[in-house]
């Protein structure tokens, strides 16, 4: 084979290949294909890895072998208008009630620095002597925070236990500027009945799931795709009514379990033992003081009198004493100074003792 290049011919060996090596060189370059093809793979998997994962408390860390906590036998009460949440809200203030279940939801977006959704859903349980429990799902995302259910937050006879419901009401202060008094964690009432005096167990911040399994002997089940899912959606779904109204009433039931346990005191601490001095061993000492003045030195004296008798400046006595500048600075501590005999006496010391 000839090229020509700047006019001249230049010649090329070509080799050639036959057709059992064109097969062989062929299923070399679709084996590599595909070992880029998996490598690609390979890190898309790791990337999808990577990204964010849900937070360990999402997960079911229950023993398996737990009967799972249910809300079967409860009714659910799922409003979402002003005039049925404030009707609902009405009745619980009259029924004398003394404690909810409390919680809240609202539609999570994990996009990271977006302000978090407004609270969606309040969850109100509590119990009547004879009429079961009861579950009001309150949809403020659609009704708002109504006269009645704002009169009910900011009770302080009517109790509303959870764990950490402190920060929920902190979200509602933030949402819509409203008050929650009454507030029970039931974590820290936890902490306060089954650690003290007797007991070996520590203070520790607990979880609901952790609360149940402990109190309850049963589990708290936590469906990942019901816990981040759409809570402004109208109307919620039965499987999210039925989620939100166990959480509730997992708090109410917790609180039932501790009330009729004891608030253990903490063992106080042994006050520390000192060692009380012996009269032998402490030693008066007085420090009397001579009214009489020291005599002064003749240059000190003289200074002394221009001060005092002739009434000088420090200035006019600097210059009549023939003082430097930077000596000028000692004059008023020397014209004031008197010097008190001061002997210190010690009555009382021992021979050969320290003093």
């Amino acid at each position: 084979m000839y090229f020509e290049a700047a006019n001249q011919p230049i010649a090329i060996a070509v080799e050639q290949v036959t057709d059992d090596e064109f097969s062989a060189l062929e299923a070399a370059l679709q084996a590599a294909e595909q070992v880029q093809t998996l490598k690609q793979a390979g890190k898309g998997a790791e990337a999808a890895n990577s990204k964010r994962r849900q937070p360990a408390s999402f997960q079911n860390a229950a023993a398996p072998s737990l009967p799972p906590l249910s809300y079967a036998e409860g009714k659910i009460t799922y409003v979402y208008t002003p005039l049925e949440v404030d009707y609902h809200c009405c009745q619980l203030a009259a029924s004398g009630v003394a404690a909810v279940g409390f919680d809240i939801e609202w539609r999570v977006t994990y996009e990271t620095g977006k302000v978090p959704r407004n609270t969606a859903l309040i969850q109100l349980c509590f119990a009547r002597p004879g009429r079961g429990y009861e579950c009001l799902l309150l949809h403020i995302a659609h009704s708002g925070l109504t006269p009645a259910l704002r009169a009910v937050l900011t009770s302080q006879a009517l109790l509303k236990v959870g764990v950490g419901i402190s920060g929920d009401a902190q979200k509602l202060m933030r949402d819509f500027g409203q008050d929650c008094n009454g507030l029970v964690d039931l974590s820290e009432d936890a902490n306060a009945r089954l650690c003290g005096v007797g007991s070996t167990r520590c203070p520790q911040k607990w979880s609901l799931a952790g609360l149940v399994e402990e109190l309850l002997k049963a589990r708290l089940e936590k469906h990942n795709g019901l816990r981040c899912s759409n809570w402004e959606v109208k109307p919620l779904s039965p499987a999210q009514q039925e989620y939100a109204a166990l959480d509730a009433f997992a708090s109410l039931r917790v609180h039932q379990v501790l009330q009729t346990m004891p608030v253990l005191t903490v063992a106080p601490l042994p006050a520390p033992v000192l060692p009380i001095p012996q009269a032998s061993d402490v030693q008066r000492l007085s420090v009397p003081a001579e009214a009489a003045l020291k005599p002064l030195q003749p240059a000190k004296l003289a200074v002394y009198k221009l001060f005092f008798e002739q009434g000088l400046a420090a200035s006019q006595i600097a210059q009549a004493r023939h003082v430097s500048g930077r000596h000028r600075g000692g004059l008023p501590g020397r014209c004031d100074r008197r010097r008190l005999r001061l002997p210190l006496a010690s009555a009382g010391r021992q021979p050969g003792r320290p003093h």
